[in-house]
């Protein structure tokens, strides 16, 4: 069975309140940094030399 016109409509309108109410909480909220960029670049030769420490 198809659900009816009415169901479908409210399940929309639903969907589309949703969206407008996570654009805003995203617009509105504080810019953080992007946590895909680092604040130091990480390099083999790690200055502390812990990257190459002896484990057992």
């Amino acid at each position: 069975m198809f659900p009816s016109f009415a169901t479908m409509a409210i399940g929309v309108a639903v969907t589309a309140v949703l969206a407008v109410v996570d654009w805003y909480v995203w617009r509105t909220g504080p810019a953080g940094r992007d946590p895909r960029v680092a604040s130091e670049p990480r390099l083999a030769e790690d200055k502390d030399g812990a990257a190459f420490q002896e484990v057992a």
